[in-house]
Parts: structure tokens; C-alpha cells; sequence
């Protein structure tokens, strides 16, 4: 019997995003000054208002999101999107809007409407946007 295309889609997802995201977060992450443990979700007052966060820790939050990622899309994509959105409330206005688009390419790959590439593009746009 065949597997259900959604069904492959979110294999495959777990398996690219680990391989492709692994070796994408070692330089930047080391060349930020914040360590990415100071930036737990925690970290976040519990106001929610835009703008809470520091770039930098912001961009903190961000490698630690793009990290756990491939494993989120497998297993909970809606966590994922979730926690992007709280993510983008509490960034600087800079990095909100990004975050956001990838959230969206999230929601949009979760309700099978989006790829897989469009996640991964999303996400290696905001993971350079934090390294530069």
C-alpha cells in the first residue's frame, strides 16, 4: 500500500532540514556574543509585547529554534509555529517580520500547502540575517 504523500513529506522533512541545518548553525553560532542558554524562552517577559528582546538575544532564540527544527516539523510542526510566533512578537522590529515569513512557511508546510524547500529557504534567511 502507498504511503501518503504528507506522510513522506514529513520524513523527508526531518531527515534534509537535520543534514541541511547542522552544518549551517556551527559558525554563526560561535560568532555571537550572547550564549544561546541566556537566551531561553524564559527570557521573554511575560507581556508579549514587540520588541522585548535584544537583537542578539533574539538571534540567540532564533539558533536555538532553527536547531530544533527538523525534529519539531516531524514530530509537532504546530509547537514549532507556536513558538515562531512568540518568537516574533518579542523581537526587535528588525528581525520580526522574518520571523513571521517563517512562521507562515511553517503554518503553510503543516497544512500541506507549503514545501519542505520553502521552510528550509525561510529558515537559512534568518539564521544569515542573525550572522552577519
Amino acid at each position: 500500500m502507498p504511503v501518503p504523500r504528507p506522510a513522506l513529506r514529513r520524513g523527508a522533512a526531518g531527515l534534509v532540514l537535520a543534514a541541511l541545518l547542522t552544518g549551517c548553525g556551527g559558525p554563526g553560532e560561535q560568532e555571537g556574543t550572547a550564549p544561546t542558554s541566556a537566551a531561553a524562552p524564559s527570557s521573554a517577559s511575560p507581556s508579549g509585547r514587540q520588541g522585548e528582546l535584544t537583537e542578539q538575544e533574539a538571534c540567540a532564540r532564533v539558533a536555538d529554534t532553527v536547531r530544533g527544527a527538523p525534529q519539531a516539523l516531524r514530530e509537532d510542526p504546530l509547537e514549532l509555529f507556536q513558538e515562531l510566533a512568540a518568537l516574533a512578537e518579542s523581537a526587535p522590529a528588525e528581525l520580526s517580520g522574518q520571523i513571521t515569513a517563517v512562521r507562515d512557511s511553517v503554518d503553510a508546510f503543516r497544512n500541506g500547502e507549503g514545501s519542505l524547500t520553502g521552510v528550509l529557504g525561510e529558515l537559512r534567511g534568518l539564521q544569515q540575517r542573525c550572522s552577519s
